[in-house]
Formats: structure tokens, sequence, C-alpha cells
């Protein structure tokens, strides 16, 4: 299970700190480690973002047993 480099877009950071000001820009702060827990509770290979991302996080995932799968993490 790994995760890939993080890079939030700039439409994303936007949308998170104008919806939910303070709180968005914590959960901005807490992406990657929501990200390396899912990919351990789930058992996921984690791959590209998909975009473009302004409301929540997409990633192109592999599942334990090579099925294709997507992860969405949202506020």
């Amino acid at each position: 299970m790994t995760t890939p480099a993080l890079i939030i877009p700039d439409g994303l950071r936007r949308a998170m700190t104008d919806l939910h000001g303070r709180a968005g820009a914590e959960w901005l702060g807490r992406l990657p480690e929501t990200l390396a827990d899912c990919a351990r509770l789930w058992s996921l290979e984690l791959g590209r973002a998909l975009g473009p991302a302004t409301y929540g996080y997409v990633l192109v995932a592999t599942r334990a047993d090579g099925t294709r799968a997507v992860l969405k993490v949202g506020f």
C-alpha cells in the first residue's frame, strides 16, 4: 500500500478554504494522512489523482486482489 506524492490542485484548495474557512484548510492539511489511512484500511495501492478536483480528492486505486477502484475523499 502506497500513497503517491500529493499535489493539491489550486481549485480544491480555493474551494475548501472559501467554503469551509479554517476547517477546510485543516482538512487539506490532514489529507495526506487520510489517504494513507484509507489505503491501509482497504489494502489499496493509490495511483494518480483524477481531476479537476474542486470539492473532493479522487484517485485511481488498485485493490489487493488487483481489482481497479476509485477512492474519493470529501470534506
